[in-house]
């Protein structure tokens, strides 16, 4: 299947990031974030690219997705019964990510890098939505490459490879270190679940900008002993 590419708007709103960092209204900060939220509503297109994909077959310790072999346990044993899934790539667009990065001011820095990371949310929100309506899968669950020891960052290649044509899509490409650019960036499989599986529940990252659960410390701890 072809790749579905989603983009939007993104107009963020200066009171919930004043807030996060104790700015009021009549701080002297506080103009500047106004100014911010307006350009980046202006200027910032986020994007994300996502396909239907099968299931081939899964073993012990692999699982090979419409050719693309991904290795490990963990992913085996999340995919053993699924036969259809959703790789994704979702990114705050190119024109947000050189977008406030000269700013000599700290706490506007981490303002500003907030309002990239957020950013996301509003498109990863969309591919969850697209799917629900366009595939009827509703109960999500989310594998995301490095979120955890036992998926590493690596098997992003093999998620880009199964994507196929993500840079010319949506301008995120993947560097030699496994790295996505723009920086703010996320990767990631859905697929249907009863069981609701989600990454975040053992992933200690609490400022990713694709978190949707809260961390869960029973249960990565568990994870940790396989």
């Amino acid at each position: 299947m072809d790749l579905i590419v989603l983009k939007t708007q993104y107009q963020p709103d200066p009171k919930k990031i004043a807030g996060k960092y104790s700015i009021e209204s009549d701080d002297p900060l506080y103009p500047f974030i106004v100014t911010a939220c307006n350009q980046v509503g202006e200027l910032g297109k986020p994007v994300a690219c996502f396909k239907e994909a099968t299931v081939d077959e899964t073993g012990s310790d692999y699982a090979v997705i419409e050719g693309v072999r991904f290795s490990g346990k963990f992913i085996a044993d999340r995919l053993k019964d699924v036969k259809t899934v959703y790789p994704y790539v979702a990114s705050c667009g190119k024109e947000l990510d050189t977008w406030g990065r000269s700013c000599d001011d700290l706490i506007l820095d981490y303002c500003y890098d907030d309002i990239r990371q957020s950013s996301i949310k509003p498109v990863l929100d969309m591919v969850h939505q697209t799917i629900m309506n366009q595939f009827g899968a509703y109960k999500l669950s989310s594998l995301n490459p490095g979120s955890i020891p036992q998926w590493p960052i690596t098997e992003q290649r093999s998620l880009f490879k199964l994507l196929g044509p993500v840079y010319e899509k949506t301008q995120v490409r993947l560097d030699k270190t496994m790295l996505m650019y723009p920086l703010k960036s996320v990767s990631g499989i859905l697929f249907e679940s009863k069981e609701g599986y989600c990454n975040c529940k053992i992933c200690r990252r609490q400022n990713c900008p694709g978190r949707r659960e809260d961390l869960d410390e029973d249960q990565l701890t568990k994870m940790l002993d396989w």
